[in-house]
């Protein structure tokens, strides 16, 4: 199967009809998940699905591991949730028109042009649905890569957390054989280049959490777990979050809009364009970036949480009446999360300049994050439904819920 950017995902070929009922509508199943990441043609509804079946995985985790700290599923829900909002293209043509109209001279260069055009002896309509549509073109190139990258990281850590679970649903005896088999059944070597060691280093931890009775080290542990995924996937996101951060909407934006005149102008007068082009159309589409510059720092710098909206570019708040970072991940003594820590310049116990700088670059967005996880590990609102329950019926019946998304 090949996603938006020409990424292959290999997934083995199978008939969802064929399965038995029950392993079908088992919502953390393999067959489920399969079946929604084969969902090629409707990104929307599929995005709503990854998202439940984050939620659902992360109980089914919690169910075995106990719901005292999050896992790594409760925060890709809201992250999920999140990122559906630009996949959804949600508010983005009223966001955008308010932004372009909220320059004083807009509309006087859209005179301009018009003139330019007429002047050319040029039959063409050029005004604000022009430029809207080729804005609103680039931006659904943008939609497209935040969509794949849902995709590609659900492909990879849906099927793998499913299969966790199923281990540790196994009698005491066969559990440890079962999550060997997982582990075996990982890529070996480094995340960057398409291995999945530090992904099994995950599981790992996450079943040492399962045994673990002391409360503390348990919570380090997990976090230990969650910060290794995190990473993981983080590495896995960075062409597609790069593209979205750092896209060339300046360049992509007069692409679109020559491509358009031309269209509509006779070919023996398209050299006449060229000077227009350079001229008129730079203002035009350098205040269609600077909208996007805004609108990114609106749709794709902050998280919504169910208690309120992280802003990645801020520092983060502590939790209602709560310090930054719960009593058992205060003062972390664990070597291995501590050299994690360390190394993101997340191990300190404050909230002064834990933001994210440049949310493109890795090293900055990977700050941030453990940041996040750390703090928010033992946050009871992490735990509740992305959805209300009939949103969450019309999406298991593969239906678009109406209502806030």
């Amino acid at each position: 199967m090949t996603i938006t950017n020409g990424t292959t995902i290999s997934i083995d070929t199978f008939n969802v009809n064929c399965m038995p009922v029950e392993e079908n509508n088992n919502p953390i199943s393999q067959t489920y998940i399969r079946s929604i990441i084969l969902m090629d043609t409707e990104p929307v509804l599929r995005n709503l699905k990854i998202t439940q079946a984050y939620f659902d995985l992360s109980q089914a985790i919690a169910q075995r591991l106990g719901d005292t700290n999050a896992n790594w599923c409760n925060f890709a829900t809201w992250a999920s949730k999140t990122a559906g909002r630009f996949i959804r293209m949600e508010d983005l043509n009223v966001h955008l028109h308010k932004l372009l109209h909220a320059h004083d001279d807009y509309n006087e260069w859209l005179g301009m042009i018009q003139d330019k055009f007429k002047d050319l002896e040029i039959d063409h309509v050029f005004d604000h649905s022009r430029v809207h549509h080729a804005a609103h073109n680039v931006l659904t190139e943008i939609s497209a890569d935040i969509a794949a990258g849902n995709l590609k990281v659900f492909s990879e850590l849906g099927p793998v957390f499913s299969t966790m679970i199923e281990a540790f649903d196994k009698p005491f005896e066969e559990e440890k054989a079962a999550i060997e088999t997982l582990l075996a059944s990982l890529t070996p070597g480094d995340t960057e280049g398409g291995g999945q060691d530090m992904l099994a280093n995950a599981v790992r931890d996450f079943y040492t959490a399962k045994q673990e009775k002391d409360k503390k080290r348990q919570a380090e542990i997990i976090l230990r777990a969650n910060a290794q995924t995190g990473l993981h996937e983080q590495i896995r996101l960075q062409p597609y979050i790069a593209a979205a951060m750092e896209a060339p909407i300046h360049h992509n934006f007069m692409i679109a809009i020559q491509e358009h005149a031309k269209q509509n102008t006779p070919q023996h007068k398209h050299h006449l364009l060229h000077d227009s082009f350079n001229h008129l159309f730079q203002p035009i589409a350098q205040k269609t970036h600077d909208a996007w510059l805004k609108m990114s720092t609106h749709y794709l710098m902050t998280l919504v949480l169910p208690d309120g909206t992280i802003h990645l570019g801020k520092d983060l708040p502590c939790p209602h009446g709560c310090p930054l970072f719960p009593e058992h991940l205060s003062e972390p003594s664990d070597e291995g999360l501590t050299v994690l820590l360390k190394k993101y310049e997340a191990h300190l116990n404050t909230p002064v300049r834990s933001h994210a700088r440049n949310w493109a670059v890795l090293e900055d967005r990977m700050h941030f994050i453990l940041n996040l996880f750390r703090s928010r590990q033992q946050h009871r609102p992490l735990h509740e439904s992305p959805f209300d329950a009939d949103q969450e019926n019309k999406i298991r019946q593969n239906t678009i819920p109406t209502g806030n998304l």
